[in-house]
């Protein structure tokens, strides 16, 4: 099936490139009655819409795809036994993997607001992990994009990922001896897969006219979105949707250097539904499964969770031209978290914070106005303010991963 997709995408691009993208020219007009000759042929109508595509291939090692703990990732590749009973990593085959990206769009431009170009871009792209299978995926997305006056830039687009597998997570216990404890083999671990889905809008002006040519100019870019994650069963409690915001300050200056700040904002909203917790009675002083004792620890209970948040990304980026084909970039991103719920026995969210930096180098060289490549690695690590998988969940928790990226990008024209 994998390898049906890879042909099915390539050769949509090949047979993409083979259109006419220019219209004929239309028959001379028919010469008058009276008239000795035919009147001169009429300058060739102007084509209503101009098309391009653009073909991008890359492969990513990546040493951490489920953002493991460093013991977590040595036992995932020797579980335990009550692991592999309780299905814990079930198609969680490898912490690391290669990841091949096959991203095909096709541009289509016309005239639009005031006869300046309109541009409609379909694009589906293609991941597929060698060895975590069940991890391949497929996104599409629609650009729609109106350039405006002074350079600006309008553009609203829309993704969707219809089907993602993030980890497995605790669905359910079972106490099984009924000893009022929950051991690990008691635990139960379903797929948590989900489809994601998203919509914003951005404008981009430039703050100022350069004077001269090799003198700094300024943009910026304000952009508004709506983000939605919609667990499969039995993860409803997982869902999250919220509103989104972006700012960007561009500053491109002589010599091939630019500059750019990046501020994002997420206030994504919980469920707020039901779901199985593993909790320790005497953190509560309650007796919570019904034994007449307040001393049980990892006791299987129904609360509310709320994984609602908000979240800050702050970045920074800087792009060198070290030769007329060849650029350099190197970025710093902070990320915090500052979760939001409220709930008593939502010991893995109630007061949870957690923060996240990432260090990224890049290098794009153009072999030609066609073919370009480029070869980026980034480093990441995150750290909660608790301590990890509180109630049994699962969750995503401390990490550091390690990605390399090397990719073309061919672009006909």
């Amino acid at each position: 099936m994998r390898a049906s997709i890879h042909r099915v995408l390539l050769f949509v691009a090949f047979s993409v490139a083979t259109l006419d993208l220019h219209a004929q020219a239309p028959p001379p007009s028919a010469a008058p009655a009276a008239a000795p000759a035919a009147a001169p042929a009429r300058a060739p109508a102007a084509t209503a819409w101009r098309f391009a595509w653009r073909l991008d291939l890359g492969t990513t090692f990546d040493d951490n795809v489920f953002l493991l703990t460093p013991t977590k990732k040595r036992t995932l590749a020797v579980p335990t036994v009550a692991e592999q009973a309780s299905g814990r990593y079930v198609d969680m085959r490898s912490a690391s993997d290669a990841i091949t990206t096959i991203d095909l769009s096709l541009s289509a431009t016309a005239r639009g607001f005031t006869g300046r170009d309109l541009v409609v871009t379909p694009s589906l792209a293609y991941e597929w992990y060698a060895r975590n299978a069940e991890r391949s995926n497929i996104t599409a997305d629609l650009v729609l994009e109106q350039a405006l006056p002074h350079q600006g830039r309008a553009r609203v687009i829309a993704s969707l990922q219809p089907k993602y597998f993030a980890r497995n997570y605790l669905a359910d216990a079972v106490d099984a001896n009924a000893n009022g404890t929950i051991g690990a083999a008691e635990r139960v671990y379903a797929r948590g897969g989900y489809r994601e889905s998203a919509v914003r809008a951005d404008y981009r002006l430039r703050l100022r006219k350069p004077p001269a040519a090799g003198v700094p100019v300024a943009w910026l870019l304000l952009g508004i979105g709506y983000s939605d994650r919609a667990y499969d069963a039995p993860f409803s409690a997982r869902d999250l949707t919220g509103p989104t915001f972006e700012t960007r300050f561009d500053l491109d200056l002589p010599h091939g250097v630019g500059l750019q700040t990046t501020y994002d904002l997420a206030l994504l909203d919980g469920s707020r539904a039901p779901q199985v917790i593993l909790l320790d009675e005497p953190v509560f002083n309650e007796d919570l499964n019904g034994n007449a004792v307040a001393t049980d620890l990892s006791v299987r209970t129904v609360q509310p969770i709320d994984r609602g948040r908000v979240e800050h990304a702050l970045g920074q980026s800087a792009t060198f031209a070290v030769t007329k084909r060849t650029d350099i970039d190197a970025s710093v991103e902070f990320r915090w978290r500052h979760f939001t719920s409220k709930e008593r026995y939502d010991v893995a969210n109630n007061g949870r914070r957690d923060r996240r930096t990432q260090f990224g180098l890049a290098m794009t060289h153009r072999f030609s106005k066609l073919v370009r490549m480029s070869v980026d690695g980034r480093f990441s690590t995150q750290r909660l303010n608790r301590p990890t998988d509180l109630g049994g969940l699962g969750e995503v928790d401390d990490y550091s991963k390690s990605a390399v990226r090397a990719a073309f990008r061919i672009t006909p024209r």
